[in-house]
C-alpha cells in the first residue's frame, strides 16, 4: 500500500463546497452516490491514486481517463459521450463518520469493490495511504515467493499486532488480491532475477501493485 499524496487540485468545485460547509459548522448532507459531487470526488481520487485501488493497488481504471484535461471550471466532465465506469466504490476509511461527515475529502479513498463491502464498518488504526507520515517500509513486509504482506519485523509486538490487523481489514492479502499478484508480478520477478531486466526496465512494466514489486524486488537484488 502506497503512500497517496491526496492533493485536492482537480475537483475545485467541491472543495469550495466543502470548506464552506466545513466553516458553517453545518452537518454533512447525507452520503449518496446520486450526490452532485460525487462523480468529481471520485474522478479526483482515481486521478491521485493513479488509477489504483487505494489499498490493493489492483488497477481499477486507467488514471488517462480521469486526466486535469477531462475537467472544466473544477468539474470533472470526461471524455465525450463517455461515462466513468471503473472498477471499485467510494470507501469511508473511519466508517464512524459518514453519516456526519460523509463528504469528508480526508475519510475517502476510492477501492476495490469486493475489498469495501469486505471491510464494511471494520476500522483499520495504523495503515492510512494520505497520513504525512506514512511510509510502506516503516510498517510493512513482503514475502515475494508467497506473495503476502506482512507486518514489519522490526516493529513492537503491539505494533505487529495492529498492523496485522489492519493488513486484513484492508483486504492486502485477500485471496484473490494474492492471486492477482501471484499472476502478475512473478513474471517480473523473473525477468529480474533470471531475464537480465533492471529494476528500472521492470518499473517501466508496472501498472499496478508498486509496494509489492519495490519489497519484492529490494529482496531479489539483496
Amino acid at each position: 500500500m502506497q503512500r497517496i499524496d491526496k492533493k485536492l487540485e482537480l475537483a475545485t468545485a467541491y472543495k469550495a463546497w466543502l470548506d464552506k460547509l466545513d466553516q458553517s459548522g453545518a452537518q454533512h448532507p447525507a452520503y449518496n452516490a446520486r450526490h452532485e459531487f460525487y462523480n468529481d470526488v471520485r474522478a479526483n481520487l482515481l486521478w491521485v491514486q493513479a488509477g489504483l485501488c487505494a489499498y490493493t493497488e489492483t488497477l481499477l481504471i486507467s488514471s488517462d481517463r480521469v486526466r486535469p484535461e477531462l475537467w472544466k471550471d473544477g468539474r470533472f466532465v470526461g471524455e465525450t459521450n463517455k461515462r466513468l465506469n471503473p472498477f471499485g466504490q467510494l470507501d469511508h476509511y473511519d466508517h464512524e463518520l459518514k453519516i456526519i461527515r460523509g463528504w469528508d475529502w480526508d475519510n475517502l479513498f476510492f477501492i476495490h469493490s469486493d475489498i469495501n463491502n469486505r471491510k464494511g464498518t471494520k476500522k483499520a488504526q495504523i495503515l492510512k495511504p494520505d497520513r504525512v507520515d506514512y511510509r510502506p517500509d516503516q510498517y510493512l513486509d513482503y514475502d515475494p515467493t508467497n506473495h503476502l504482506f506482512l507486518a514489519n519485523p522490526t516493529l513492537t509486538r503491539e505494533s505487529r499486532n495492529a498492523v496485522e490487523l489492519d493488513i486484513d481489514i484492508l483486504g492486502l492479502n485477500f485471496d484473490a488480491i494474492v492471486d492477482h499478484r501471484i499472476e502478475y508480478l512473478s513474471k517480473l520477478f523473473a525477468y529480474l532475477e533470471y531475464g537480465g531486466y533492471t529494476i528500472e526496465q521492470c518499473r517501466a512494466l508496472l501498472n499496478k501493485f508498486p509496494t509489492a514489486f519495490e519489497m519484492g524486488a529490494t529482496k531479489i537484488n539483496a
